[in-house]
């Protein structure tokens, strides 16, 4: 069926095949983003001058984990209280708690330099959260 499509496609007016080849090129570099994608653990317990953000060596701050993330990474954050005050500028990024763990972020409700428990940027779409509690923060939206 797909052999068919394309092969209409090709004999079929030459822009619409200049766009096919965009889509292609388009599906190929998000594949290969997927495939280069990373956990990145984050425990109450880590450090982050000598973590390496993995399960056995994590991070401390969600701050720490966040620098170290790329496009389409998903930070773990281990149980515990994590402080917040954070900002999200890569996309496709997804915060998560561990598997049958409960994590929280959370920020002080009364202090003006410290406005939100965790911010997406404008420009960092696809962005997830998934069971996570988000606490406080100056502002509650941004």
């Amino acid at each position: 069926m797909f052999r068919n499509w394309l092969k209409r496609l090709t004999q079929s007016h030459q822009c619409r095949r200049k766009h096919y080849a965009f889509q292609s090129f388009t599906t190929e570099v998000m594949e290969v983003r997927q495939l280069l994608a990373a956990n990145i653990f984050v425990a109450t317990s880590g450090n982050d001058g000598a973590g390496r953000g993995t399960i056995d060596a994590p991070y401390a701050t969600l701050g720490r984990a966040l620098a170290a993330a790329d496009s389409g990474d998903t930070v773990i954050l281990r149980n515990g209280t994590y402080a917040g005050n954070v900002r999200v500028e890569d996309t496709n990024v997804t915060i998560r708690s561990f598997e049958n763990e409960w994590a929280v972020i959370s920020t002080p409700i009364n202090d003006v330099n410290q406005r939100w428990g965790i911010r997406f940027s404008p420009t960092a779409s696809g962005g997830r959260l998934q069971r996570v509690e988000v606490q406080g923060g100056y502002f509650t939206a941004s």
